[in-house]
């Protein structure tokens, strides 16, 4: 509420009003990829599957004057195979927006971004989109920012609806969206952030989300460190089960060279373990749990009670798209994806060149989602080479883009725990935005 009072005085308070105007951004995007699992299993692996996409943003801004503008953003994406879909018509962004000194605010349908629920512009994915109010407030070294958002609009769908990536309408579920808090303060003299975050997943899951960064030296190697962590239990209706998770990460990373930069990061999440009886013919399935994918999750006791093995982290709005915070989330499947506890590692280097023209970044990731049903490792190799046809100024980007990458995972334990041991993606992309 303090929020929104200051909000309405700012926008009561006179200015001048300039000329309205237009403003407009197109991007265009274009892409080919393959998708191969290979299988040492009986009956060999899966054929090799192709995805080309062409996908394409118009963007319009229209400003009204006294710090108001209308927007809105039309894409078309045609096809797009692997998601199982062909032609998308989507009109996700229509809102009104105030801005004005240290207010912003913005109602309608919207890109938002935040750690756990995002725009999810990475690579090749199409961006989501979502439906309701943003306000944020700054003043200092400290922001504020308070959100309600109430439909969800996915990179597979034409429509905002009261669904997210882990439930769905077809299942008689709909949930309310979600509530936002976010409170940042920067340091003076200091290159560094500290945020602080809150998510109410209507009928899902609660959370709270810290990190923290730092940037040690700004000569030398130029050493920098930053932290995260979160706890997040099951909320409301608890349509997606008891869900008791944590989250701790910690990555350091410097720059020995005027181009190069190295990293390494450490995330881990808790397994957690009960006991309990389910009725005859019931499955671990039905035991009212958010059960991880892919790994051990129910033994038998010697009291006839099962071991239920949990703990992972539910996250409506990036599940299976990998594009969630942790650290150690590589291109194609990291932990939150899984849906496991577990610890992972990652080490990344990244090379761009003086006139930030061509990069090149090469990522290792080893997962441990062992637990005492099943051991299970998976480890990724990704790859990601771009080249600017135009010059990098700051801001957005204008030009020519072009992004090749490569990504190769393997996975231990497939025959018992199921899956494929190998899985191999390439995809070449061309970007264009004016």
């Amino acid at each position: 509420m303090p929020l929104l009072c200051a909000v309405l005085v700012a926008a009561l308070a006179p200015s001048p009003s300039p000329t309205p105007r237009l403003e407009t951004w197109i991007y265009a995007r274009a892409y080919d990829a393959r998708y191969l699992q290979a299988s040492t299993l009986p009956g060999g692996g899966q054929p090799n599957q192709t995805d080309e996409n062409a996908f394409a943003i118009v963007h319009a801004d229209y400003a009204l004057g006294s710090g108001f503008s209308a927007a809105g953003t039309y894409s078309f994406s045609d096809p797009n195979a692997l998601a199982g879909v062909s032609d998308l018509n989507q009109l996700q962004e229509s809102y009104l927006a105030f801005k004005r000194d240290n207010v912003v605010v913005k109602a309608g349908n919207q890109y938002f971004n935040s750690p756990w629920a995002d725009t999810h512009f990475k690579l090749g994915l199409a961006p989501t989109a979502f439906q309701g109010v943003d306000a944020s407030y700054t003043r200092d070294r400290w922001t504020f920012e308070a959100a309600d958002m109430t439909r969800f609009m996915s990179r597979t769908s034409s429509a905002f609806t009261r669904t997210n990536l882990l439930v769905s309408v077809a299942g008689g579920i709909n949930t309310s969206g979600f509530t936002y808090g976010r409170i940042t303060y920067v340091p003076p003299n200091v290159n560094a952030a500290l945020s602080a975050y809150a998510y109410n997943m209507d009928d899902m899951a609660a959370f709270v989300w810290l990190s923290g960064f730092a940037s040690l030296s700004p000569h030398g190697w130029q050493p920098f460190v930053g932290a995260q962590g979160g706890a997040e239990t099951n909320a409301g209706a608890s349509y997606l089960g008891i869900v008791r998770s944590s989250i701790a990460g910690l990555i350091v990373g410097a720059t020995p060279s005027r181009n190069v930069t190295f990293s390494a990061a450490f995330d881990a999440i808790p397994w957690r373990r009960t006991s309990l009886v389910l009725p005859n013919g019931g499955s671990c399935n039905s035991a009212g749990y958010f059960l991880p994918l892919g790994v051990g999750q129910c033994g038998n006791n010697a009291n006839g009670t099962k071991e239920l093995y949990y703990g992972g982290w539910a996250s409506p709005y990036s599940d299976g798209y990998a594009t969630d915070p942790m650290y150690t989330s590589p291109l194609l499947e990291g932990p939150v994806d899984r849906r496991s506890p577990g610890t992972s590692q990652a080490l990344i280097g990244v090379y761009t060149s003086a006139n930030r023209r061509l990069t090149f970044t090469e990522s290792y990731y080893w997962f441990d989602y062992y637990n005492p049903l099943a051991t299970q490792a998976t480890t990724e190799w990704d790859n990601v080479l771009a080249y600017y046809f135009s010059a990098v100024t700051p801001g957005r980007y204008r030009g020519l883009l072009f992004r090749y990458g490569y990504v190769e995972q393997h996975k231990s334990n497939v025959a018992f725990l199921g899956g494929v041991p190998i899985t191999r993606y390439s995809r070449f992309q061309l970007e264009y935005a004016i």
